[in-house]
């Protein structure tokens, strides 16, 4: 079971470029403070940190869940994180917690 400390008060609505993430897998911080996110087409966006490298893509479905990849340090975001469930501005599964919220 995946465990962490996120001070949560992560936001529903996430538009601006400029936010807070968190990226955490398998209980390793990926991601955590300022990034850059985007926001696609359906509620997709991706999410990264332009000084260690890592970012992460989610992609809506249709039932409200998400499937979420990371780059895990390389050029495309290939390595799958799985299905991932909201709760507030976070998406997370047994396995992975990723997080982006406007400070």
């Amino acid at each position: 079971m995946l465990r962490l400390s996120v001070i949560a008060f992560a936001f529903s609505t996430i538009n601006a470029a400029a936010e807070i993430c968190v990226l955490v897998i398998d209980g390793t911080v990926h991601m955590e403070g300022h990034c850059t996110f985007e926001a696609q087409t359906g509620g997709d966006f991706v999410a990264s940190d332009p000084e260690t490298g890592a970012f992460a893509h989610l992609f809506i479905e249709h039932d409200g869940t998400g499937t979420g990849f990371w780059n895990a340090y390389e050029r495309h975001a290939h390595t799958p994180l799985g299905r991932l469930v909201r709760t507030g501005g976070c998406w997370s599964n047994r396995r992975a917690i990723l997080c982006a919220w406007r400070p």
